[in-house]
């Protein structure tokens, strides 16, 4: 395997950031924004009046406004949140009604992605796809990567452009800063989580496509969970199609990277399962273009499935 060297000596660093940061979070704030975290639904956030979500939008549109009037703003959006009667919303077990049980808010999200990347990474690491610095950097990133969504609502797959990316990441800034103590970060600090979190978006970075490997992987945990759980979770056939339509290819055509092969290796029955679930369901995609990429990923996996034992 290639050894990306990018990070070994982490020279690409601002100087002077070894010192511990995460003991300058504002510990109120923090759990403030961890509850509302744990309300951002995965498909959306339904608990948001129509006329939030429309400020929201209007106001951080293409960064027409400053980020201390977006500070103020999203004070008052997680005040809303933090005030909704959240009994409708809820099952028995506190979770969202028709989430997923490990995936189905931006708080849990984040912790899965944690999650994987533990797991899978270390295969990346063992075999020398990418350094330790570099496998310490995604874990950082998965952390911190949503944040921005806890302003606006999750952005499926299907549905990213560049313009709500463009909010997604002024959300972020403004969020990720104001969780730690009035002027407690130095300027070096604030240029680390920038650089890690700009990796999310930088396409031409050589993390890049790295990190979009563990997301990937996580978006097909998403689909597992979803058809273990289909009966707890709204619509889980749409997901599952639209998880296999998109991630499949990607996934069979980057084989060679120790975390995927090892996914798959581990969850090959799971992704028989999916597509026999889904085969077998009364879902059709009214997307033709949906339907296509579905079939030819089914095709696709079955073609090269034996690569993957």
């Amino acid at each position: 395997m290639k050894n990306i060297q990018t990070l070994n000596d982490i020279s690409w660093l601002p100087e002077g950031t070894k010192t511990d940061i995460f003991f300058k979070l504002n510990r109120e704030k923090l759990k403030k924004v961890m509850e509302v975290s744990k309300r951002v639904h995965r498909w959306g956030n339904f608990a948001l009046t129509n006329e939030t979500i429309a400020k929201i939008t209007s106001l951080v549109d293409r960064n027409r406004a400053s980020n201390e009037s977006i500070e103020l703003f999203l004070e008052r959006v997680l005040d809303e949140f933090l005030h909704i009667d959240w009994d409708e919303f809820l099952d028995e077990n506190g979770r969202l009604v028709g989430g997923l049980p490990d995936d189905g808010n931006v708080y849990d999200h984040s912790k899965w992605q944690t999650a994987i990347i533990k797991k899978y990474g270390r295969l990346d690491v063992k075999w020398l796809y990418i350094s330790e610095s570099e496998y310490v950097v995604m874990k950082t990133l998965a952390l911190i990567h949503d944040i921005g969504e806890i302003g606006l609502w999750d952005i499926l797959y299907t549905d990213k452009s560049d313009d709500k990316e463009i909010v997604e990441h002024q959300l972020w800034e403004v969020l990720l800063f104001s969780l730690f103590k009035k002027e407690a970060l130095s300027s070096s600090e604030k240029k680390l989580l920038e650089k890690i979190y700009e990796i999310n978006f930088d396409k031409e970075h050589p993390l890049y496509k790295i990190f979009t490997n563990y997301e990937k992987l996580s978006y097909m945990q998403w689909a597992i969970s979803a058809y273990k759980n289909e009966k707890q979770i709204n619509r889980p056939i749409p997901l599952i199609h639209n998880v296999l339509g998109n991630q499949i290819k990607p996934l069979l055509d980057r084989l060679s990277v120790p975390a995927i092969e090892g996914f798959l290796k581990f969850h090959s029955d799971d992704v028989d399962a999916m597509f026999e679930f889904v085969d077998n369901s009364w879902f059709h995609n009214d997307l033709e273009e949906r339907n296509k990429l579905y079939k030819e990923a089914k095709e696709l996996w079955q073609n090269l499935r034996f690569l993957v034992g």
